[in-house]
């Protein structure tokens, strides 16, 4: 941008005419923009402007003063509280949360009531709009509607029936858990009443005394030896007839031992007896033999015959020593090691039964000691438990106590739904104001009189452009 100063005075001037140099004595070359031309210009053309300020301003007056005022309803709604135990304490918590009201009320409750409303008054359809808003940082809803004065009794009714039905929703809620939590609360009280009723606490007292002298009675039968002795005496007998059976088996082993060896004596003796018979028939043989060759008379046929009278009683006798000795000999030894077997298992089954029954009354004795050390903690643990009974009893009331006052503060801590206040109207008319309307109308009649002026002065150039080229 140049100033007066800043002309080039090379221009050729006699290209100009008289008239224009007269009419615009200031003229910058065709690709600048002056400012002394644009006000030249405006000044030129100020009725224009003051004209159309003039207009604009009249304008503003008129609609500042035939406007129909409008007036803001709104009310606000406060989410119930409930309490609700998360197991290291309890919390207060919204009913529902602050989008899901909005979203409830924008989908369904608000859009419900202006139907119904429709319905009833069918020429009031799509008049009437209620908004639902969440202000930042909060957890209230808010509905808010814009309208005449006329309409403001409408708006409060349909904001409230938008209300009343959340209240509702949420009212549904709260009575469930309320319902449980007083059932819970009733169920505390009951059993505060069982635990302040003396006669429980007798009856507590006389079951713990009789439960201490049942332990103490069974400690004094664990160690007395008489109750012991018993048992004891039982297995000490039960040992001793084992031990005796024991004995009674070895004596019997050294029986058949002994029988062992007359068996033995008796088989010599039979193996003697059998070659001494052996010998005799060998003998009576060869004497028969001799004798044979010479029987010639009675006495020799007689002495043959006794030979051979002998030879047959020495052979019948050979016969039954042999069956002695190899039959009934052997069965008598098959016998003995069957008796002597039949008596290591009996010696073994005893000592068997000898050992368990030592057994039994080592382990006796061992249960015995251990349920004495058993027991003696069980009668000091009830000893104590009946000493303190009182300051447990008393303690266990204040505690159920304050477990009641604590559930009797949820519910008095649960709280409903509700309208902070009911809708109201704004004290003042919504948008703007008549001074402001005014100030915007001179505003921008002063913008519009400024394009006049420009509009104005491009088509007189116009005209004079047209006039030189005719």
């Amino acid at each position: 941008m140049h100033g007066p100063d800043d002309m080039d005075h090379s221009w050729p001037r006699a290209a100009t005419p008289p008239s224009e140099i007269q009419r615009y004595p200031y003229l910058p070359p065709d690709d600048e923009i002056s400012l002394v031309d644009l006000w030249l210009v405006l000044a030129r053309h100020k009725r224009i402007i003051v004209g159309v300020m003039v207009a604009a301003l009249l304008a503003g007056l008129a609609a500042a003063l035939l406007r129909t005022k409008t007036y803001k309803y709104s009310t606000s709604i406060e989410i119930g509280t409930t309490v609700v135990d998360r197991g290291q304490g309890v919390e207060t918590v919204l009913v529902d949360e602050p989008q899901t009201v909005l979203a409830k009320l924008e989908t369904s409750y608000i859009p419900l009531v202006l139907d119904q409303y429709a319905k009833q008054h069918p020429q009031s359809t799509g008049r009437y709009k209620i908004t639902a808003s969440i202000p930042k940082g909060s957890q209230i809803v808010t509905l808010s509607g814009k309208a005449k004065a006329a309409d403001g009794p409408i708006y409060k009714q349909l904001m409230t029936e938008a209300t009343d039905r959340i209240i509702e929703d949420h009212k549904r809620l709260m009575d469930i858990n309320r319902g449980r939590l007083e059932a819970q609360l009733v169920k505390e009280k009951i059993a505060l009443d069982a635990l302040t009723d003396p006669a429980a606490m007798e009856e507590k007292k006389k079951a713990l005394e009789t439960a201490v002298i049942q332990a103490r009675q069974q400690l004094a039968a664990l160690k007395d030896p008489r109750v012991l002795a018993v048992s004891k005496n039982a297995l000490e007998a039960e040992v001793t007839a084992h031990k005796d059976a024991l004995s009674g088996l070895k004596d019997k082993a050294n029986i058949l031992k002994h029988r062992y060896s007359r068996l033995d004596r008796l088989e010599q003796l039979l193996k003697r007896q059998t070659e001494q018979l052996e010998s005799e028939i060998k003998a009576a043989l060869s004497r028969r033999q001799t004798a044979s060759g010479s029987v010639s008379d009675a006495p020799a046929a007689m002495t043959m015959l006794m030979v051979d009278n002998e030879i047959q009683q020495n052979r019948d006798r050979l016969a039954r020593l042999e069956e002695r000795l190899y039959v009934d000999l052997k069965n008598q030894r098959d016998e003995l090691d069957a008796d002597v077997a039949e008596n290591q298992r009996a010696q073994g089954q005893e000592k068997q039964l000898i050992a368990q029954a030592q057994g039994k009354l080592e382990k006796l004795l061992l249960d015995n000691k251990r349920e004495q050390k058993e027991q003696q903690p069980e009668v000091d643990k009830l000893e104590a438990s009946l000493k303190k009974l009182d300051s447990d009893h008393q303690r266990d009331v204040v505690a159920q106590r304050q477990k009641i006052h604590e559930m009797e503060t949820r519910l008095k801590n649960m709280k409903e739904t509700q309208a902070i206040a009911p809708p109201m109207r704004s004290p003042r008319p919504s948008g703007a104001g008549g001074a402001v309307i005014v100030a915007l109308s001179l505003v921008l009649g002063l913008m519009l009189g400024v394009f006049a002026a420009f509009f104005a002065e491009f088509l007189g150039r116009v005209r004079e452009a047209s006039q030189r080229g005719a």
